[in-house]
């Protein structure tokens, strides 16, 4: 798009008390016809990705989750299943077929060659499941404006932005979101550890076109939500 609308993280807890606005930080996608708008949906650990997610659900948007389509791919597709019992060997599967989560986690994450191997296993396979989808949906949309959106947690740190049209970002504040991993249970070392595989949360809203502010109240993360998903039909469906 000609147009750009950029706004600062450090604006969002003086902007949440006064006006649903999410960050348009980059420049809208380019509408094309008969295309089904592809949007990428990130945020740091404990931002609340997953209720925006939510949300986006409750306002007639489609969203896959990215981690499910994995467990799904482990469980079903014969080509990923392979892949495993060459990894891993044996210990890949339990006695009634179903993937050895737990084994195969403990396996990948002390070994980064078998991670890698992991990942290149699984990934393309994630991928096509959401591209398949898209077909699907752009399909049934007799032409009109369409749309699916993919939860990914290491969007950026696996390079995924590129096959998305859009990408959007959640983020808090670092004490909110540090409180809500606690709440859960975690402690520093677990919360550190897992942190050493993502980019840090502001990082993100800097890759990302858009950034929703998170820090608890689910109205106003709603709000910013459904004006996302106007300007992005909106945009989308403009005539070039």
């Amino acid at each position: 798009m000609n147009g750009e609308i950029t706004a600062r993280p450090a604006d969002f807890p003086n902007r949440a008390a006064h006006a649903p606005q999410p960050a348009w930080k980059g420049a809208f996608p380019q509408p094309r016809k008969m295309k089904t708008l592809k949007i990428g949906l990130t945020g740091g650990m404990g931002c609340g990705k997953s209720a925006a997610g939510a949300i986006f659900r409750e306002l007639g948007l489609e969203v896959l989750d990215a981690d499910a389509l994995a467990r799904r791919a482990l469980s079903e597709n014969p080509k990923v299943r392979a892949g495993l019992s060459e990894i891993f060997g044996g210990r890949a599967f339990l006695p009634d077929g179903s993937p050895n989560r737990p084994e195969i986690a403990r396996m990948a994450f002390s070994d980064r060659e078998k991670l890698a191997a992991l990942e290149a296993a699984v990934h393309p396979a994630v991928r096509e499941a959401w591209t398949q989808r898209a077909r699907e949906i752009q399909n049934a949309s007799g032409g009109g404006f369409s749309a699916l959106a993919v939860e990914i947690p290491l969007l950026f740190e696996k390079g995924l932005e590129k096959r998305f049209d859009i990408c959007i970002t959640v983020f808090c504040s670092e004490a909110t979101r540090l409180g809500r991993l606690r709440k859960r249970g975690m402690s520093p070392e677990e919360i550190g550890a897992r942190d050493a595989f993502q980019l840090p949360p502001l990082e993100k809203v800097r890759l990302a076109s858009v950034a929703l502010f998170n820090e608890g109240d689910l109205d106003f993360l709603r709000r910013q939500a459904a004006l996302t998903l106007l300007n992005l039909k909106n945009r989308w469906t403009k005539t070039p």
